[in-house]
Formats: structure tokens, sequence, C-alpha cells
């Protein structure tokens, strides 16, 4: 026996440094295409623990926000809800069926030199708890953090499903007998069920995010697909056409929007700066910049211009932007005036008259200066009923229970006026 425990442990050695040489094949490239890109050594990997975890007393994740120890046991049930349930119980039932369903993870005890199934089961089954425990006691949480453990969650769930029928069968066996407990659906129901109601209840929740939180991607949709083909038009760039019947001009018809640049078009964003959704969004031609708002943070910065003078085509990306710094320290020579701005994106909740301050004016209200470009109706969270503004349910009377604001692209007047002359032409 000894000499087949070497080889087991011979076989583990060689599997593990198979498994260290594969991931070098990964990671040394990515190390060396980094510290291309960014022209010097660069490991972002330890960067991103020697920040989080030694940075020091002015450093660290709890500079960006912190949450309860519970903010992701919520967030899962909010994603993945019965299943979450399920998830948590798998290592309770593993223990339960070792006591009362021995045989569902076979019927043959392990020698003295073989591991017990539940054992190997309940290893397997360990991550989960191990990923969401340890992060639950870090202050700074986030939902992306979650996402590795996503598939961990479903394999727990189907685990803690499978041990619960047996219990189940079991129970049934012993009230009847076995004949009849083959013959039986209600087992093959139970999972079905519960199969069918997350299925059914995860739908419900993905169609609460579309119809309650689309509004910002669609107000950039707008921005990019009609409000700038529109400006090309009205200042005879681009041949004449009318929009389609939607508002939106012919998806068939791709639109050059290289002539925008001649106008320098400054888009501000305000308090809504954290559902920017990014420059890919925004096409080029347009500077994207903040204004100032409450907000008292680092704000996200575009890579300075390119120069050319490294093998790197991107090597603006090298360059470190003047006020960038580890301490989320608020750096104010980024923000712009709204005079400055020729469009504003922000969001206007009348719900919420506390909220109202000078750092953050009601533009939307503004209308001596700013003209509804579009404007479509957005959430208000946090004067809407919990059940409601998570779950989407078809019916007025449900979409009715929650409150909203307007979501808005606004086009400054006077610079309108400026650039295209008759204010007869702006439409909208």
């Amino acid at each position: 026996m000894s000499g087949a425990v070497g080889r087991w442990f011979s076989e583990r050695w060689i599997r593990m440094l198979g498994c260290v040489f594969l991931a070098s094949l990964l990671f040394i490239p990515v190390i060396g295409l980094d510290s291309v890109a960014y022209g010097k050594l660069a490991i972002v990997p330890w960067n991103i623990i020697s920040y989080n975890i030694f940075g020091g007393a002015e450093r660290g994740p709890d500079l960006y926000g912190t949450e309860p120890w519970h903010f992701y046991l919520f967030n899962l049930v909010l994603n993945f809800n019965v299943l979450v349930g399920l998830a948590l119980f798998s290592l309770p039932a593993l223990l339960i069926t070792s006591r009362v369903d021995y045989a569902r993870l076979g019927t043959n005890k392990p020698s003295e030199y073989e591991t017990s199934p539940f054992s190997i089961l309940a290893i397997r089954l360990a991550p989960f708890y191990l990923w969401l425990g340890i992060l639950s006691l870090q202050s700074h949480k986030e939902e992306r953090f979650m996402f590795p453990i996503y598939p961990l969650l479903c394999f727990n769930a189907a685990v803690a499903l499978y041990l619960v029928r047996g219990w189940l069968e079991t129970y049934y066996i012993k009230m009847t007998s076995q004949y009849q407990a083959s013959k039986t659906s209600t087992m093959t129901l139970l999972t079905t069920n519960v199969l069918v109601a997350s299925a059914v209840i995860s739908c419900l929740r993905t169609a609460a995010l579309f119809n309650y939180y689309h509004t910002p991607l669609s107000i950039y949709f707008h921005f990019e697909h009609v409000e700038l083909p529109r400006l090309l038009n009205a200042t005879n760039l681009i041949p004449p056409f009318d929009p389609s019947r939607d508002g939106r001009h012919s998806e068939d018809r791709e639109i050059d929007l290289s002539p925008l640049k001649q106008f320098n078009l400054r888009l501000c964003i305000g308090k809504e700066w954290y559902r920017f959704p990014g420059h890919y969004l925004v096409p080029n031609g347009v500077e994207v910049r903040f204004m100032k708002s409450a907000f008292d943070g680092l704000l996200p910065q575009p890579f300075l211009t390119n120069n050319g003078t490294s093998i790197w085509p991107w090597d603006g990306m090298r360059a470190v932007p003047p006020g960038l710094n580890d301490l989320n320290k608020e750096s104010s020579e980024y923000y712009v005036a709204a005079s400055t701005c020729d469009y504003i994106i922000d969001s206007d909740f009348p719900s919420r008259s506390s909220d109202f301050s000078p750092l953050e004016p009601r533009y939307v209200q503004d209308k001596e200066f700013w003209e509804r470009v579009n404007c479509q109706q957005f959430l208000d969270s946090a004067n809407s009923p919990i059940l409601s503004r998570i779950l989407w349910l078809p019916g007025q009377s449900w979409w009715n229970r929650n409150q909203y604001g307007d979501y808005c692209l606004l086009r400054n007047k006077e610079r309108a006026l400026e650039r295209e002359g008759n204010p007869a032409i702006l439409y909208q």
C-alpha cells in the first residue's frame, strides 16, 4: 500500500507541475504584452494584490465605497433567486445524506486507503463557501467580484437538489414500496418545478433590467444614430433625408460621421458619470467631459494623445495624466463648465427634491439654456417598491407601482444656434 500511496503523491505533483507550465504559457505572454504597452515591467495581477492588500493605511479598496456583510447574499438572491438557498444548503445536505441516505453516492464503503465520496464532494462544494465568505468579510464589495462563482453556485444548487431528492425517495419507499416509488413522477416534478420557477423569476428579472434600466443606452444610441446625423443634415454635410417612422434614421444606410470633427463637439456628463457606458458608444469627433457634481472622488479620464514615438502605436497609455492618483482624491482640473458643452446627458427625478443642490442643477428643467433632444422614462429606484422594481410583469398597473424620472439628452440652445443658424431646422 505504501507504494500505491507514493505513486498517488507523485502523480499529483506531476499534474501540478503540468498545470504550472500550462499557466505560464499564458502568463508570460500577458506580462510581455502589458510591459510593451506600458513601457515598463508590468505584472498587473501583482499590482492588484499589492495595492489592495499591501497598499498601506491610506490606500486600498475601501476608498472606493463599502457595503454591509450581507451585500453579496442579497445580490446573489437578486440574480439567482431560489438557487442561492439550495447552493448554501449543499454542505448541510451532504452531511444529512451521509446519515440518512449513504447509498446516494455509492453503495460500497471506501477502504482504508480510499477517500470517502462524501469527503470528495465536500471538497468540491467548499470553494463556493470560501469565496463567498472571504469576500463578504471585505468592506469593499462589487457585484463583479461574484462572477467567478456563478458556475459554482449552480453546481452547489444542483448537488443540493439531487441530495434532497434522495431523502424524499427514501422516505417515499418507506411509506409505500420500491415498486410504487419507481412508478411515481413526484421526484421528477420536484426538479422540474424548481428549475421552472428559477427560470421564470430570472426571465422576469431580465425583463425588469431591460425595461427599467435600459434607458441610458437608448439615449446614447439616439445621440449617435439620430441627433448627430440630424446635425450633419442641418449643416448640409450629408444629403438630406427624413427620419424613419420610429424616429431613427434607416439602419440600412451607413452614415459617415467623420465631418463632426470640424464642430469640436463636447458631450458633458455630471451626476450620471457612473452610467457612462464608455467611448465605444460615442463616435469619434465628440469629446466627452465631466462636470462637477456632488461626487468628490476621482473620475476616470481618457488616455493621453498618442505621439507615435515608440513601436507601440498607442503610446498615449504610457503617460500618467495629470492629477491621476491612487488615493481617490478629486482632481478638479478635469471639470468643465456647463456653458462650454454642446450636449448634456442628465437625469431628473422630481421625487428626490431633497437631493437637489447647486452642484447638481436640474438641467432638464432649465428650458432657457437647454433644449430636450430626447427624454425617456427612467426608474426612480429609491422611491419605488422593492418587488415591482426588481421584477417586471406585463400590464400598466404593475408599471404604475413605481416612480419614474426623465433621462435626457439636452442640447445647448446658444451653441446650437451658432453652429446651425436657423433654429427652425432643429427637430426632435
